[in-house]
C-alpha cells in the first residue's frame, strides 16, 4: 500500500485492496443510462485503518457497448461476455489519517 513512488505496484496487491461503493458492500458498479455519453460520479469508501503518502488508485470501467455472451451463464445482451471494451487508469493518491484536509491540486494544463 505505501510503496516508493520509483517501485510499481502490482496487480495482484491492487486487486486485493478493491474499494467499496460508498454505501454498499459491492466493488462494482453499474450505470444503466439511456444516454449514450454522460458525467458519472461514483463515490467510494476509503478504508479506515490506511493511510499512506503513496498509494496507487486504479480505476477500470467496463463499457457494454458490444454484444456478447457470458460463457457461464450463456446469457446475451449488451455488456455480457469476453467482447468489451475495458479502460483503465491509475494516479498516485495520499490517504491521511482521520480525514485530514489537504491541499487544493494543482492542474497543469497542457499547452
Amino acid at each position: 500500500l505505501d510503496a516508493s513512488p520509483s517501485v510499481d505496484a502490482s496487480q495482484e496487491c491492487l486487486d486485493r485492496h478493491q474499494l467499496l461503493i460508498a454505501g454498499t458492500d459491492s466493488t462494482k458498479f453499474r450505470n444503466v443510462s439511456n444516454y449514450g455519453s454522460e458525467m458519472i460520479t461514483v463515490r467510494v469508501q476509503l478504508p479506515s485503518d490506511v493511510a499512506c503518502q503513496h498509494c496507487v488508485f486504479q480505476w477500470k470501467y467496463t463499457a457494454a457497448n458490444s454484444w456478447g455472451t457470458n460463457p457461464i451463464t450463456n446469457q446475451s445482451g449488451p455488456g455480457l461476455g469476453r467482447e468489451n471494451e475495458t479502460f483503465m487508469g491509475c494516479s498516485d493518491i495520499a490517504i491521511l489519517p482521520n480525514g485530514s484536509p489537504t491541499d487544493l491540486p494543482i492542474v497543469i494544463i497542457p499547452t
